[in-house]
Formats: C-alpha cells, structure tokens, sequence
C-alpha cells in the first residue's frame, strides 16, 4: 500500500515537471517573439 501512494505521488510530481517544462517553453517563446516582432515591423517598414 505504501508502494502505491508512493508510486502515484512520483507520477504527480512527473506530470508537475512536464507541466512546468511545457509552461517553460511556452515562455520562452512568446519572449521570442515579443524580441523578433518589432524587428520585423522595422525592416517591413523600411521596405
């Protein structure tokens, strides 16, 4: 039995991570585009 909620609390703290790396990498890049956005707007402007 201490196995079990050993087990399923390891499989939480898992999907935790996962949620953590995929909010991560969502933020990263959105910051990404918020950088490249206004260097777009400035080449397309100047064309």
């Amino acid at each position: 039995m201490l196995r079990q909620r050993m087990s399923s609390s390891g499989g939480k703290a898992r999907v935790q991570a996962r949620a953590a790396h995929l909010f991560a990498t969502c933020a990263m890049g959105s910051w990404f585009l918020l950088g490249i956005i206004p260097i777009v707007v400035i080449l397309y402007s100047m064309t």
